[in-house]
Parts: structure tokens; sequence; C-alpha cells
């Protein structure tokens, strides 16, 4: 019976690794199929083939009344990348009639390592990082201050780590019946998953107030009769207050880790049959992704109605017989400078500055575009980059429990 197997398994893998049957579902190419596809098939005639003799050797147990435990481990533990780890194994148990018996040197594991147990607190650190930040630059007024004369009135940070993978794996102890050598294991196999490290920042009500004017409106001392009048202008310590209602960029670093896998374990025995393992090796996987999610490309500047005044009626340096003959000089700079949103109030005049930022807005939009292909070519950059890194590093410790 045993024979059979193997000899069904090796003269038909065509059915394992998709070909033939099914064929349209995986591939373009009838007879090929994907490559995560093909690596788990392999993996999985491997595994099938050294099981065999251990799956008879169990019914050979029961037969002797010995627990069809015997063999099996289960193990728990934690590792870099990987975040929790559960295993469970199978090891042919040893036959003291037939010590050489090389399937003994083989153990035949699944391996799960999920974020799930530590994901929460790693986003907990992050976010608790970032509040405190943000409350740092909290105003009396509850305004959130940054740099220069930017605000906002709200800000929030949160943050993901998230990933899983599964493996299927075989391990070889080359030195099982060598004193202080029969812990070391070389393992191969393959792994499915990934890891992803994503962050969500949010600002609300985003004002940048820009100082002097006199950037944007050329102001002109006036000449009349010989004499040179500059009039008293109020409302000129900040000029108008650009903002943005919301704006939010969420970026997200995905790791890979599906791929084939090699490395190297050493377990250490504690105690009756508690032993302590240390895991290393790395899966060759595709190369990982960065990639953002923002709204730059529907954003759009609003411009504050704010408001400055030349006070010429209320200035005493003015003599009251030019105060007229000087606002229509004014009044005329202004339309000259293609400013007509003032108001005029017994020879003093009010002038909504918004219009003197907004006749600069295609130099804001340009900014703007600036911005967004600032964000699109270090995008670019950081993904070209992680094309030098396809592999996915593995390095774990844990305690597994051996029946």
């Amino acid at each position: 019976m045993k024979k059979n197997f193997i000899i069904e398994v090796i003269a038909k893998p065509s059915v394992l690794l998709g070909t033939r049957v099914g064929c349209p579902h995986f591939s373009t190419t009838c007879g090929r199929a994907p490559h995560a596809l093909r690596g788990f098939a392999i993996t999985l005639i491997a595994f099938f083939l050294l099981a065999a003799p251990a799956a008879i050797t169990a019914s050979e147990l029961k037969r002797n009344h010995v627990s069809l435990l015997e063999g099996w481990s289960f193990g728990l533990g934690a590792g870099a990348l990987g975040g929790g780890n559960i295993s469970a194994g199978y090891r042919m148990p040893y036959n003291p009639d037939n010590p050489n018996n090389w399937m003994n040197k083989f153990v035949f594991r699944a391996d799960f390592n999920t974020w799930a147990p530590f994901g929460g607190i790693l986003e907990n650190v992050f976010e608790n990082i970032a509040d405190d930040e943000i409350d740092d630059h909290r105003r009396p007024d509850g305004t959130i201050g940054f740099t220069g004369n930017i605000t906002a009135r709200n800000a929030e940070f949160n943050s993901s780590v998230t990933g899983r993978n599964l493996g299927v794996l075989v391990d070889f102890h080359p030195f099982t019946y060598t004193r202080g050598l029969k812990g070391f294991r070389v393992s191969g196999g393959y792994y499915f998953g990934s890891l992803d490290i994503g962050a969500a920042a949010a600002v609300d009500d985003l004002a940048s107030k820009i100082p002097e004017y006199n950037n944007y409106f050329k102001w002109e001392n006036v000449n009349i009769g010989g004499s040179i009048y500059a009039p008293m202008i109020s409302g000129l310590e900040y000029g108008a207050s650009v903002g943005i209602k919301h704006i939010r960029a969420e970026p997200k670093l995905t790791l890979r880790s599906t791929g084939p896998y090699v490395g190297i374990g050493w377990d250490v025995g504690l105690f009756s049959n508690l032993k302590m393992t240390f895991d290393a090796g790395v899966a060759f996987t595709k190369a990982h992704e960065m990639s953002i999610t923002d709204n730059l490309d529907e954003l759009d500047f609003t411009i504050s109605s704010s408001t400055l005044t030349i006070n010429i009626d209320g200035d005493p340096s003015i003599p009251s017989s030019v105060k007229g003959l000087l606002s229509d000089a004014i009044q005329s700079q202004l339309i000259a400078n293609n400013v007509h949103d003032f108001t005029v109030d017994n020879n003093n005049i009010t002038v909504n500055t918004a219009q003197l930022i907004e006749h600069n807005r295609s130099a804001i939009d340009s900014a703007l575009d600036n911005v967004r292909a600032d964000r699109d070519k270090a995008i670019i950059d950081v993904n070209k980059e992680l094309k030098n890194y396809a592999f996915f590093p593995m390095v774990k410790i844990g305690f597994m429990w051996r029946f």
C-alpha cells in the first residue's frame, strides 16, 4: 500500500501542479501554474513522500498500544517581523531496533505566524507618542500650532500593524545521534503571507496666515503739492489666511513573505519533553511595496476674507485740505494694481485682502502641483529601492513540547 501510494504521487504530479485539470483557472498558458501554487505543490509532494512512512509507523504504534501522540510536537513562540508563532510537527519516533533509520532525521512541520497578539500593543505605543506630540502643540484656544503661522483645528493619527503567514516546512536533523549536535536542524519549505505596516494622519481646518501685505500690495506714498503723504494703515500684522478644510495621508508598507524558505534552527532540551527552540532563516519573495492614499489630487486652497484699512480721515499728520485728494490718489493706485474690492468711508479706504492673494492663485496651485509631484517621485524612489530587498528574514524563539 505504501509503495503504491508513492508511485501514484510520483507518476501523476500534474494533478497537484494544476496542469491539464482546471488549467484555465491558473494560467493563460496551459500546463503552467502560478509561482506560488507550484511552490506549494512541490512542498506538498515532498511532505507526503516523507510523511507516508510516518503514517504507517503511527499505525504500528496503535497496534502496539503506544500513544498516537508519540512523535508529535507543538510549539509557541515569537519572532521579529513574524509576531506570535504557533507550530505543529511530526517526527518518526526513535526505534532502538533500527537506530540508523534515516526517516528519524526528518520533521514535517506546519508553522503559523501572526501579529494579532502584538499588533494592538504597537499601535497604541505609536498613537500615544503622536497624541503627546499633538498635545504639546495645542494652544489655549484649542487649536494646534505648527511651524511658523500654520494652525489647525484638529489633528488625528492612527497606526496599524497587521500580518500573518503560514509555512509548510521540512526539518532535517543531520546529527540526530551525535551528542551535543542532535538539536541542530536545517529547514526548507514554502511560506505564504505578508506584513502590512500603515498609518493614517488627518488634519482639519488647516490655515496659514501670510505676513507682510507688501509682498502682494505695492504701496506707494503720494505726492500732493510737493508734499509726500503716507497714511496710517491698520491690519498689517498679517495678510490673508490660506486654508485647507481637510487633508489626509495614509502611507502603507507591505512586506511580502510568500516564497521558498531556507533556514537553520536549534532545539535545546530543558526538562522532560520541554525544549527551547531557535530559528533563523529567510523567505525569498517578490519585492516589497510602499503605497500611499491621500486626497492631494482633490485638494484645493481657500482664501479668507480679511481686511486692511488705510486711515486718511483719522490721521492728524494729513491736512484736511488734502485728505480728499489723497484718498482719490490711493484709490487710483489700488485700481492700477488690479485691486477693485474696497470701500470708502469719509476718505478712509478698507481693502479686502483676500483678492491680493487671489491674484497669486496660479502660484499657489503651482506649489500644490509640486507637492503632488514630490509625493509621486518619493513613492517611485522607495519602491525602486525596495526591489533590492526581495526577501523576508525570520528570527524566532519559542518553546516546544515533544511527545
